[in-house]
């Protein structure tokens, strides 16, 4: 049965359309980007562009959100852009709430956080 806490990550992971692992009890994996679902015992994964799996609650052992990591870049990120001073991809978690298009280390090394 899937964890309370595990909800959670899969809550963030469908706003975000973050790539998840679930790990089954049967030892097996599946690897896709969580959605919105209306049944409450399943869970619904994309695994490709045509393809969507429906797993039960009750077969989830694990699950984890994938980290995605890239170099920095021209359109590394379809989350927000770049940070327009460093080209940093922004993701939810560097990108500033404040300052949409910097991330937050360029917040502060311009010293946009200070009044």
């Amino acid at each position: 049965m899937i964890k309370s806490e595990h909800m959670k990550d899969l809550k963030l992971a469908i706003h975000n359309k973050r790539h998840i692992v679930v790990f089954l009890n049967d030892k097996k994996n599946i690897l896709g980007v969580p959605e919105p679902s209306t049944d409450p015992t399943r869970i619904k994964i994309r695994i490709s562009e045509a393809e969507v799996v429906w797993i039960p609650k009750t077969e989830i052992k694990h699950l984890s959100v994938v980290v995605e990591f890239s170099e920095v870049g021209p359109g590394i990120s379809d989350r927000g852009g770049n940070c327009v001073h460093c080209g940093l991809g922004l993701y939810f978690e560097s990108q500033s709430d404040d300052y949409e298009e910097y991330c937050d280390k360029c917040v502060k090394l311009l010293r946009f956080d200070q009044t």
